[in-house]
C-alpha cells in the first residue's frame, strides 16, 4: 500500500488497473457502468488512460515500460528542476508507479534523494544518490543500493567544497553522495545478487566487500553509452569478468550500448546479447537461465584480498633496497 500526499501523481500497471478504478468509482470519479464494461469499448481501461478514462488518471501508461519510465524521468525532470531553483516555492510530489502483485522482480536504476537533518552551504540539506532499487513481485521493496564509487567530474566534483571554482569546470551542481557500504538483493525465488553500479565493477577490492556469504551472483548495471562503438565497453567487460573470477560466483550485466550478458565463476561467457550473429550495441531483449544453489568454495583472492600482492610489492621493495646498499657499499669500499 502506498500513504499518498499531496502533489503525488501515481502511474498505475494493469495488474493494479482494477483496484484503482474501483477506488475512483467509491470517490465518485467513475460509473458503475463502465466498470462493468472493463477492457471494453468505451469501458475502463485495463492500461489507465487520461483520453479515454473519465477517471482522475496522472499517467497514461499505454504500454508495458510505460509506467515505470514515466515516472523515472518525471522523478529526474523534478529534481532538475529543484535543484536549479526553479520550483518557485511549490511543494514537490512523489512519481509513484503501482505495477501489482505476482508479478516478476524488478531491478530499477534512479536517483535517490534522503534528507539530512541540517544543510550548509557547500553540504545540501538533501543527500542524492545514484541507487538501484529491488521492487520485489509481492510488491515490498528492501533499501535501495547506493553507488559507492562516484565517477569524478561525472558525478561529482573533486575538491568542489575547498575549490568552489572547480563547479565552472564541471557544471553537474551539486553532484550525487557516496553510498556508505555495500549491499545485497534477496530474489523473490530465493536467489542472492550483490548490485553494483557502472564502473565500480573495475575495483576488485570493492567487490570483494560486496560478495557477501550466500551471493549467488554479481549483478552490473551501467550505461556505457559515453564509450559508443569502441574498444571501452569490451574492456569495461573484461574488466568485470575478472570480479567474478577473483570471487568465485557468476556475473550478469545489464549494460546501456555495452556489453550485456551473463559469465560463470571460471569467466566464461554464455549468453550474450546480440553476439555473435547481431549488434552488441542494438536494442534488445534477452533471456538467460542462471544456475542457483551451486557448490561454492571461497577463492584464495576473496579470503585474503590484496594480501597477495602487497607482499609481493613488498618484496621487490625489500630486494631492491638490498640491491642499492650492496652496490653503495661496494662502491664505498673500493
Amino acid at each position: 500500500l502506498v500513504s499518498a500526499r499531496p502533489f503525488d501523481t501515481f502511474a498505475v500497471k494493469p495488474h493494479a488497473s482494477p483496484i484503482f478504478h474501483a477506488i475512483q468509482y467509491l470517490a465518485g470519479t467513475q460509473t458503475r457502468e463502465k466498470l462493468e464494461n472493463f477492457r471494453g469499448y468505451k469501458g475502463a481501461q485495463s492500461y489507465p488512460s487520461r483520453t479515454k478514462d473519465i477517471d482522475d488518471v496522472d499517467f497514461s501508461t499505454g504500454s508495458v515500460g510505460l509506467g515505470v519510465a514515466q515516472t523515472l524521468f518525471s522523478s529526474l525532470v523534478q529534481d532538475y528542476v529543484t535543484a536549479h531553483g526553479w520550483m518557485k516555492g511549490r511543494a514537490e510530489g512523489r512519481m509513484v508507479s503501482l505495477i501489482g502483485k505476482n508479478g516478476p522482480d524488478w531491478i530499477l536504476g534512479a536517483d535517490d534523494s534522503v534528507t539530512r537533518e541540517a544543510g550548509t552551504h557547500d553540504r545540501p540539506g538533501v543527500a542524492r544518490y545514484n541507487a538501484a532499487f529491488l521492487r520485489r513481485s509481492d510488491g515490498s521493496m528492501p533499501p535501495a543500493y547506493w553507488k559507492r564509487r562516484l565517477v569524478p567530474f561525472g558525478e561529482y566534483v573533486p575538491l568542489a567544497r575547498w575549490l568552489p571554482f572547480l563547479n565552472w569546470i564541471t557544471p553537474i551542481g551539486d553532484g550525487f553522495d557516496s553510498g556508505d557500504r555495500p549491499w545485497t538483493f534477496r530474489f523473490t525465488g530465493g536467489a542472492t545478487a550483490a548490485p553494483v553500479i557502472c564502473f565500480e565493477d573495475v575495483f576488485p577490492h570493492g567487490i570483494r566487500d560486496h560478495v557477501q556469504p550466500g551471493v549467488d551472483f554479481i549483478l552490473g548495471i551501467t550505461n556505457d553509452g559515453w564509450f559508443a562503438e569502441s574498444a571501452a565497453q569490451w574492456q569495461h567487460t573484461s574488466s568485470a569478468v575478472f570480479r567474478a573470477v577473483e570471487n568465485g560466483v557468476a556475473l550478469v550485466r545489464v549494460c546501456n550500448n555495452g556489453i550485456t550478458g551473463w559469465w560463470d565463476a571460471c569467466g566464461t561467457p554464455r549468453d550474450l546479447l546480440g553476439y555473435p550473429d547481431g549488434n552488441v550495441y542494438a536494442p534488445g531483449v534477452l533471456l538467460i537461465t542462471v544456475p542457483m544453489g551451486l557448490p561454492r568454495s571461497e577463492t584464495p583472492y576473496h579470503r585474503h584480498g590484496d594480501l597477495f600482492a602487497q607482499g609481493s610489492l613488498a618484496l621487490v621493495a625489500w630486494r631492491l633496497l638490498r640491491t642499492v646498499r650492496s652496490k653503495r657499499t661496494a662502491s664505498l669500499q673500493g
